[in-house]
């Protein structure tokens, strides 16, 4: 006798896409240094962001800053996000980071999702955002997956 097997179907459903706004509601500076002789200086803080759209919810950030003499800048950070993704709820963590600049008053990045629990377990993505570095808000879109 000859077993067969039948294919499994190993096929991941698509990713999901979307988009909404984001609103920094509090940011709180824990930690500020000059580096060396150069006019850089770093920043830590606690930022706390709501978003709306495809992501409902709210994030709290450790951030770091970094003001480049030339009035740039980088920045990156590590997000608790609670709230609902594609109408799942739970909690997962973010990490993004980007680039300003003051003059221009501008603000982007990539963001990365990831290491969901709850009715977000299973949850990971990556995506972009744009906005104004003097108001704190802006738009962002994600590619995610939400596995099973």
């Amino acid at each position: 006798m000859v077993a067969t097997l039948a294919p499994l179907d190993a096929h991941a459903a698509p990713p999901s896409t979307g988009g909404g706004t984001y609103q920094t509601v509090s940011t709180v500076l824990t930690g500020v240094r000059v580096a060396g002789n150069s006019g850089n200086s770093i920043l830590t803080q606690t930022v706390t962001i709501d978003l709306t759209g495809t992501i409902t919810g709210t994030s709290v950030c450790q951030e770091t800053v970094v003001f480049l003499s030339t009035e740039k800048g980088t920045f990156e950070a590590v997000c608790t996000f609670t709230g609902t993704v594609n109408g799942a709820s739970g909690a997962s963590i973010r990490r993004f980071q980007g680039t300003f600049s003051t003059p221009a008053d501008s603000v982007e990045g990539q963001v990365v999702i990831f290491n969901g629990a709850g009715g977000l377990a299973g949850l990971h993505g990556t995506g972009t955002f744009a906005g104004s570095a003097a108001t704190g808000s802006g738009t962002y879109s994600v590619e995610f997956h939400l596995d099973p």
